[in-house]
């Protein structure tokens, strides 16, 4: 058994209907606080593909920090896949068929633990390059990230 870690080499946000476009401020957000309807995505370049395609992974530790923006208590985000390894020119595209969720209030950075075949399967065939968040297009579920975050794969 051996693992990889992976830093993000960015996050982005896409913004549908208010300021439509990417907002390049190395964040990764979801919902909506008015200023347009928020999907998230972390970047991570070619490293799935160097570093996990091909590879039994058994494990993935992803850490993420929210940061100032929305409601100070609990939000709940909704974590998905994505096939992007730089920014597409249009809103990102998630891969379906699996997402999670988990709550954290403002300035916390969490751990969350996949071991979901979807997922695991989805890296190992090289169709997942990275994670991102696509919640309710609302206020309570308006959550900013920091663009930079940690992915710990567990190798059998």
């Amino acid at each position: 058994v051996s693992s990889v870690t992976m830093y993000s080499t960015s996050g982005n946000s896409y913004r549908h209907n208010v300021y439509t476009g990417w907002k390049n401020d190395n964040t990764c957000r979801q919902g909506d606080y008015g200023y347009g309807d928020c999907d998230g995505i972390w970047l991570f370049g070619s490293q799935f593909a160097s570093k996990l395609k091909g590879k039994n992974v058994t494990k993935i530790a992803l850490t993420v920090t929210r940061q100032q923006g929305g409601i100070y208590g609990n939000v709940t985000s909704t974590l998905k896949m994505h096939n992007h390894t730089s920014l597409p020119s249009t809103a990102p595209s998630y891969v379906s068929g699996w997402s999670k969720t988990f709550a954290i209030p403002i300035n916390t950075t969490t751990t969350i633990t996949i071991t979901d075949s979807a997922v695991l399967t989805a890296i190992k065939n090289g169709t997942c390059q990275g994670f991102g968040l696509q919640g309710a297009y609302d206020s309570s579920h308006y959550a900013v990230f920091s663009g930079n975050c940690t992915l710990t794969a567990t190798i059998q």
